[in-house]
């Protein structure tokens, strides 16, 4: 996974360190919460190809959210995926990437999940959310810098 990661920050639309942005973090941030009212908007119509993209979407900005206040800008949703992997371990991530595989098959190869599935999914997305909320919630200055330092020994 080092290695991924490492090529992540090397590619031109990849990760690049900037200095940790809280305002940006916090939009994103708002972004998923927006994004988890709008899934139970429109949650009655069965909308299964956009309830499928806004749960992932609502999951991306958590993690973006993330990034921005560590100091982490990116370009690549697979890049921030895998970043975020490394940084807190693949049992934060599985839920994300789960929804990244889901949001594929139904946006380019029409292969959807079952409306049981769908109500999971919803779930998954405001659990995700809650998790990140309070990770980022309560980061201080000291676990932002052994983050970044981690990133920067990688380097």
């Amino acid at each position: 996974m080092k290695d991924k990661v490492k090529w992540c920050f090397n590619i031109k639309a990849g990760l690049k360190l900037i200095k940790p942005n809280k305002n940006l973090s916090e939009s994103y941030l708002k972004m998923a919460k927006d994004t988890i009212k709008l899934i139970d908007d429109i949650s009655s119509s069965k909308n299964i190809l956009w309830i499928t993209v806004m749960c992932y979407y609502s999951s991306y900005y958590c993690v973006e959210s993330f990034l921005s206040l560590i100091g982490v800008k990116s370009e690549n949703h697979t890049c921030s995926i895998l970043l975020t992997k490394y940084l807190l371990g693949e049992e934060k991530t599985k839920i994300i990437e789960q929804e990244k595989r889901k949001r594929t098959d139904a946006q380019y190869y029409n292969k959807f999940v079952s409306s049981g599935e769908l109500s999971s999914m919803n779930n998954d997305s405001k659990n995700f959310l809650i998790s990140f909320e309070y990770l980022i919630n309560n980061l201080d200055e000291e676990k932002i810098k052994e983050y970044k330092d981690k990133i920067k020994a990688l380097l």
